[in-house]
Parts: structure tokens; sequence; C-alpha cells
């Protein structure tokens, strides 16, 4: 006998289809899976299948199709850089399978950073508002060639402050400034080359400032007069005492001249102490402090104004008799600046010992009588002295004298003009005199004035002596030696 029977049954298969939104894309980057399931054998839409993804044979992503048997499905790019092979596979509810492929590649952008002053030392820490230099290279990975002529971004703390071109080599140049407010900024560098491949890397710059005061001990000072400046240096933010540093001080006139200064070096918590020379000359100078901590500096600049009193000393006779009264004035002004001294005391010495004080008018004019008799011929050193407020002083010395007249020798002048009292007979003369002052320790000829002389008692005529030389006086009115010996 024989018996068959016969079944009927379907093989069926789906159709995928693979899309991708990007073949070219960056490390990590947000993929887009597309595509369409149908029936091959009804060539309908799959309805109800489950899409798997699959990158380089592991699970990326899982979807569903919709009525149209569409799907779309988000998978992130590996970080791996080169060429992937993406495979999505569709199973219907009653478990047909079919797949498709794709291959995507996966590239980046290597940027170089790097950030150094305008000498290309390397920097991460700034003075405000420093000089400074960020510069590097971009590469197209994994070819390692050159990214030319791309436009690369500059930003500072997410905000754009520069733009440039990479050049024909991929190098690139920023010249920069540092912030002038202290703090810790980022610098980062963007790029976006051919197919949306983009770079990007990134720094930190520290901007720091050394906060150095200055004082001194006198601002309005004497020519020549012993100062001090002090002060204290502290690295910002913080309050840092910059301990144990050198700070040098230098003077500059208004033509920037240096005219002195002086270094030390601050204590444990930053204080410095420094001791200098005033200039000799009278103006305006300006002192600066200065001190230096690895790349951070710092200075302070204050005025130092160089003064002193004109104070004049004049007496209205200064070589007077023993017994003599006379003026002794002077003005007193304030240089550079040309105003009088009002109403200060005026110290008067002669010949070392305190004499008087007097005060200064609103014109800065001086006097005072001088009364004292001497009990001999002398010579005398008067010095005044006034100090202003401020402390600047005006001094000056003088001299004055107290003299007598006295007569050394009496004789005659013969006709051949000497004065050795020798007479031939006969011989015509005139009676002379010498006649010198005496201040005590020095002789001086007298050789003008009016002089008086009598002969016998009686008034010779004509009357008067004339000076001859040295102090040698002699009659107007001439002799006649007797005839014998």
């Amino acid at each position: 006998t024989r018996e068959e029977n016969q079944l009927t049954f379907k093989v069926e298969t789906l159709s995928v289809t693979v899309s991708l939104d990007d073949y070219v894309v960056n490390p990590g980057q947000p993929l887009t899976v597309s595509g369409q399931v149908r029936r091959v054998w009804e060539n309908v839409p799959e309805t109800s299948a489950t899409v798997t993804v699959y990158v380089d044979g592991q699970i990326a992503g899982e979807g569903s199709t919709d009525e149209n048997g569409r799907y779309s499905i988000g998978v992130s790019a590996p970080s791996t850089l080169g060429p992937h092979q993406l495979l999505a596979q569709a199973v219907s509810s009653e478990g047909i399978r079919g797949e498709n492929s794709a291959i995507f590649t996966v590239k980046t952008l290597t940027v170089s950073l790097s950030l150094t002053d305008t000498a290309g030392v390397p920097r991460n820490e700034a003075n405000p508002g420093e000089a400074m230099r960020i510069s590097g290279e971009v590469r197209l990975r994994p070819e390692g060639s050159p990214v030319i002529n791309t436009t690369i971004t500059l930003l500072r703390d997410n905000s754009v402050i520069a733009v440039d071109n990479t050049d024909l080599f991929g190098s690139y140049r920023f010249e920069i400034y540092a912030p002038t407010q202290i703090g810790v900024y980022e610098y980062r560098v963007r790029i976006t080359a051919a197919e949306g491949i983009t770079g990007e890397n990134f720094t930190t710059l520290s901007v720091r400032r050394i906060d150095i005061s200055m004082e001194y001990a006198d601002e309005v000072v004497n020519p020549s007069q012993p100062n001090t400046v002090s002060g204290r240096a502290v690295l910002q933010p913080g309050n840092e005492p910059v301990a144990f540093n050198k700070v040098t001080f230098s003077l500059f006139d208004e033509n920037g001249n240096w005219a002195g200064g002086g270094e030390n070096f601050t204590d444990a918590n930053g204080y410095y102490s420094i001791t200098f020379l005033c200039p000799s000359r009278i103006g305006t100078y300006y002192g600066k402090a200065s001190t230096t901590v690895g790349v951070f500096w710092s200075e302070n600049v204050k005025e130092l104004r160089v003064k002193t009193i004109s104070l004049s000393l004049t007496f209205d006779d200064n070589i007077v008799t023993l017994d003599q009264n006379f003026t002794m004035s002077g003005k007193a002004v304030l240089l550079p600046d040309g105003t009088p001294v009002k109403n200060t005391a005026v110290e008067i010495r002669v010949d070392g010992f305190y004499e008087s004080t007097v005060y200064t008018d609103e014109n800065g004019d001086w006097s005072y009588l001088y009364t004292k008799d001497a009990p001999a011929p002398s010579k005398h050193t008067v010095y005044v002295r006034l100090q202003n407020p401020d402390g600047i002083v005006g001094e000056n010395t003088q001299y004055f004298e107290q003299r007598i007249v006295q007569f050394q020798w009496f004789g005659t002048l013969d006709s051949h003009g000497q004065f050795d009292g020798v007479l031939n007979p006969g011989e015509n003369f005139y009676l002379a005199v010498r006649i010198l002052e005496n201040n005590g320790p020095e002789l001086f000829p007298v050789t003008m004035g009016s002089v008086t002389v009598k002969v016998d008692g009686a008034t010779p005529s004509p009357p008067g002596l004339t000076h001859v030389r040295d102090g040698y006086w002699r009659t107007y009115a001439s002799y006649t030696a007797p005839q014998t010996l």
C-alpha cells in the first residue's frame, strides 16, 4: 500500500535597508541609523519588527518599525579612530529575520596648545595685562595630515576673543593680553574641518598680582636729607606675604634721570624698609619701589618733593665802630615754589651763641637791631636759621666787624717821595701820618675818608690831608726844612 500526505509551508525573509546621517564622524558623535524593513515574499512593510544595531559586533542600540516598516535608532560613534562596521538586524514577531550593514569612519582633529610669554617660555601664570601667546598645530587623525587654511577660534571662559586661520603647515598663533583682573581663566581653541570633524584643546591661566605699598618717612624734604621708604609686598589673590624678597627703590627726576635709591629685603610678613639720601638739588622727584617673584613683578610710584628755603642775611653796615648800632635783615622764600615763608621764627646766633629770635612778616621779611658794644676791635660771625612746619630749613652765615681807627706812624714826606723822616737843609716837605683800621686780628690801610689836622694848634692852609699810598696821608700844606742841621 502506499500512503502520502502533503504540507505546504512558506519560506520568508526580511529585507533591511540601512542609512546613516553621517559616514565620517567624530569620536562619540551621536549617529542616527534609519531604514525600512519589508517582507520579501509579499513585498510589504514589516510593521512589527525589532531592529537591533551592532557596531563592530557590539549592541549599540535597538528600536521598532512603524506602520510603514521604517525605523530610526540613535547610537554613539566609538572613540576608536578608523573605519567601523554597523549592522542592522531585524526580527519580526514571527521570528523572520533580515539584516544589512554599512561602513562609517571615525576621525578627529588633534589640536596642540602651548601657552607661553612672547619670548616662547611656557607659562601658566601671568601678571595682569601681560602680553602672552597661544599657539599650536592641528592634524587630522588617523591620517596625520595637517589641517590647512581652516578657521580656528580662541575662547576665554567660553567667550570668543579671537579668530584666525591655520597656515600651510596646520599651525596657528594668537597674541593676547592677560586679563587685568586677577583670577583663573580657561583658554580654549576650537576648530571644525571638512566633513564636520572637530577638535579642541584648552589650558588655564592664573592671573596674579603683587601689591606693593610705599610710604616716605618724609615726603617734603631738604636737599641731601636722609629719608626712609617703607611698605609691604603681598601676592594676590590671597594676600600672601612676599617674604625674604629683594625690593629695589629708585628715584628719578622729572626728565627721567636716575637720582638715587637703595634696596633691601622683605621680612617674613612681606614688610620692607629702605634708607636713602634725598637728592641735593631741589625739585620734584618720583620714587619707584619694585619687586619680582618668579614671573610676577610689581612697582609703585610716589612723588618726593625736595625743597629749600632761601634765607637772606644782610647788614645795613657790616663794618662798624665799637659802640655803633646796626640792623641785620633778610627775607625767607620757599623754593622752588617761590612763596614767602610767613610768620616763622628766625633764630640768630653770633659767634655760635644764641642772640635772639625774630619772626618773618606776611612777606617773609625779618629784621633785628644789634646794639651790643665791643670792648675791643673784633670780628664776628652771624648765623641765622629758619624751619617751616614741613621741616624745610633755610640758613645763612655772614660776618661783621667792629673796628677802631689807629695812627701807626707820624713823620714827613720829602720831595723825593720818601717817608723816612730825613730832610735836606731847606728841602720842601709835607707832614705825614699812616692811618689804619683795626678789627682785632687784622690791620687795614685807610685809603678814603675825611681827615682833619692841626699844626701847633692851628689849621694849616690849605686844610686837611690827602691819601698818598698804603694808608699814608700827607698835608695839603707844604713846609720848608731849616737851613741848619
